[in-house]
């Protein structure tokens, strides 16, 4: 993951950093996912610092809705891009459409067999 920045009232061009060693995770009393990144060299200077990036519900929606924009626009690149995602995509499906309740997905509606059928 990069973060760039670019000076808002004097640019000086655009500086990129980028965060390594991601921790990503569900923050369960706030609700949210949480990017956490340590040892992030600053963009001026020679300190380090930690990075959390709490990603909200409506944040989240609003990711998946540019996914399936862009899935539209460029199937085959957002296909290869979370085909190792696609498992937690239908978990993600059935929970938010009500079908799925936290048990076990039915064996026929699995990835391999909607992946398979023509």
């Amino acid at each position: 993951m990069k973060i760039s920045r670019r000076g808002a009232t004097a640019n000086h061009g655009e500086s990129v950093i980028e965060l390594n060693s991601l921790d990503i995770s569900w923050d369960n009393n706030y609700q949210c996912v949480l990017i956490k990144s340590g040892g992030v060299k600053d963009f001026n200077t020679d300190a380090c610092h930690t990075y959390k990036v709490y990603l909200e519900f409506d944040d989240l929606g609003k990711i998946v809705d540019c996914l399936g924009n862009a899935a539209l626009i460029s199937p085959k690149s957002i296909e290869n891009g979370l085909d190792a995602s696609i498992k937690s995509i239908i978990k993600l499906m059935f929970t938010c459409s009500g079908l799925h309740d936290g048990g076990k997905i039915p064996p026929t509606l699995s990835p391999i067999s909607i992946r398979t059928k023509s």
